[in-house]
């Protein structure tokens, strides 16, 4: 009942629009509606745009500008080397794996978690546990995984809209680094004992 009365409302402070018009008819309409229920008009089209968004806008900066100094301080990028003096290549080269490492075990794996085929046949907690985890999720395994299908894009066999020879050629590329990280850092673990 009040659900009727609330459309009859939002209709009639709409200035009781039609079903259908051209381009032309609504500009005829809405200049009709501005001119003979300009009350009408302001409310339903300008006081959010002018008053309600604007104060969100500033509150949502200023909370943004705490987050991202604070707490959620994505700018940062750490580089888990001991703390000692390292040269500047030493520091590049460890924070762009660092940051490949983070993309393929966190990014990539939760892509493939998400698009997992076998996911519908989880319980409802299991489907549900991870995206409690999201911004910790990683798991290398299916990083991998993920990656090893992106490098099948460029096959031939596949129909063209779902092939992807840049992507087929970026994944090859970045599996190959994290092939080779994860050799570094297996000789890096043998050498240190």
């Amino acid at each position: 009942m009040i659900k009727k009365y609330y459309k009859k409302f939002k209709s009639w402070m709409g200035y009781n629009p039609p079903g259908a018009l051209s381009s032309r008819g609504w500009r005829l309409f809405r200049k009709e509606y501005k001119k003979k229920a300009p009350i009408r008009f302001w409310i339903s089209n300008d006081l959010r745009r002018k008053t309600t968004l604007p104060l969100r806008w500033k509150y949502e900066a200023i909370r943004d500008w705490i987050r991202y100094r604070t707490y959620d301080r994505y700018h940062i990028v750490k580089t888990e080397l001991k703390p000692a003096y390292y040269d500047k290549r030493t520091i590049m080269l460890h924070v762009n794996f660092d940051m490949l490492k983070d993309f393929v075990e966190g990014e990539l794996a939760w892509r493939d978690w998400c698009f997992d085929e076998n996911r519908r046949k989880l319980t409802i907690l299991e489907r549900i546990l991870p995206l409690n985890k999201r911004w910790s999720f990683k798991d290398p395994a299916r990083g991998i995984k993920h990656l090893q299908w992106e490098s099948t894009l460029d096959d031939p066999a596949l129909p063209p809209h779902e092939q992807s020879p840049a992507q087929a050629v970026a994944a090859t590329a970045a599996a190959a680094a994290e092939t080779r990280l994860a050799l570094a850092e297996g000789e890096a673990a043998t050498g240190a004992s």
